[in-house]
């Protein structure tokens, strides 16, 4: 059984529907609508007479137009209208173990996939799938730019997430590790787990998940997001220690620049204060593709109380610059409120160039 939908999950199903459901595997994927593709939701399920694999993906595959000539030109199949990037891996993968398989299903197959995949695809990708009659599958790029982390619980039940705060939120659930940068991970239906790594493999894990993506209980690449978040607040500090005397208080963009604020208070011994109230009910902005919609929705997402900026020189603290359009109407909203001067900071290193693997 299949729920997919637009929308927040506690909207399109609930906790009763999943208890309905029965089955020893389940598979659940979340994430921004970053393309105009319809019916582009995950997981996945692709079936033949042989094979049946439900599949979920995280990351970006840059190489489509190779991806499509290796589907038409060896596989002969050329799709009818224009499909995700996760559509195209999936396909590529469904394909090739239904070419590569003899009589049944091997861990050997598995393991020249991921070769297969390390080869021709470009990209990151965190995957999660299960093959029918087989077992679960999990597999990260060569560079793990996407996280991935498992766990297990007393009873030896399997949960894979793409953060370690899933697995704290399930209180009968205790980590065993993350997932390498190119490691495959088989758990077979007999519980039996079979551990591959590709060997030209080398860490480079995206930042935005520091900085932005992960909540702050996760731990990614055994770093703390709370405390990578702080130290990060603390360097920017530093910097900006030259501002310090001219500076009334510190201002977080809620939500996610708070704990960047605690650290930035303490080396520069500047309180903080908590004046943006964001309205909890209009959804990301910087995900919308009309400027005029985004404008709107910034003046309708964040409100100023005016007696607390009113002649004040201020500190306006943000996690990240995306597009700067929230950033800016910010700022016009303190000084239209009676700020008296705004000093912006990114909690973000700069980025020089595109990262098409991770954000873009």
């Amino acid at each position: 059984k299949i729920i997919k939908g637009k929308g927040l999950i506690c909207n399109l199903f609930s906790y009763e529907e999943l208890c309905n459901m029965s089955s020893k595997i389940f598979i659940g994927h979340t994430r921004y609508k970053t393309n105009e593709i319809k019916d582009s939701f995950q997981p996945i399920i692709l079936k033949s007479k042989n094979l049946k694999i439900c599949f979920s993906h995280n990351g970006n595959i840059i190489n489509v137009k190779d991806i499509e000539s290796i589907l038409e030109n060896i596989y002969n199949i050329k799709n009818s209208k224009i499909v995700s990037d996760s559509f195209l891996l999936f396909q590529l993968i469904f394909n090739f173990l239904e070419n590569d398989i003899e009589n049944s299903i091997t861990n050997q197959n598995i393991v020249n996939l991921s070769n297969y995949l390390h080869k021709n695809v470009t990209g990151s990708f965190s995957i999660i799938m299960y093959i029918e009659d087989f077992g679960l599958i999990i597999m990260k790029d060569k560079f793990g730019i996407r996280p991935l982390i498992y766990g297990s619980n007393k009873n030896n039940d399997i949960l894979v997430s793409s953060e370690s705060c899933s697995l704290n939120n399930v209180l009968s659930y205790h980590v065993i590790d993350e997932v390498n940068a190119g490691e495959t991970i088989v758990f077979n239906n007999r519980m039996e787990k079979y551990k591959y790594q590709h060997k030209f493999s080398n860490l480079r894990p995206c930042l935005f998940e520091y900085i932005y993506f992960s909540r702050l209980d996760s731990i990614v690449n055994n770093i703390s997001i709370y405390n990578c978040r702080y130290e990060l607040g603390k360097l920017l500090g530093k910097v900006m220690m030259k501002e310090k005397e001219n500076i009334d208080f510190i201002i977080p963009t809620p939500e996610t620049s708070r704990i960047y604020a605690y650290g930035m208070s303490e080396i520069m011994n500047v309180p903080i204060q908590e004046c943006i109230i964001k309205n909890r009910y209009v959804n990301r902005t910087f995900i919308i593709e009309n400027k005029d919609k985004i404008q709107e929705n910034i003046k309708r997402k964040f409100s100023i109380i005016r007696e607390i900026v009113k002649g004040k020189n201020v500190i306006l603290l943000d996690d990240s610059i995306v597009r700067g359009n929230t950033s800016k109407n910010i700022i016009k909203l303190l000084k239209s409120n009676g700020a008296k001067n705004v000093i912006f900071g990114s909690a973000s290193p700069k980025i020089f160039s595109t990262n098409k693997f991770g954000i873009y």
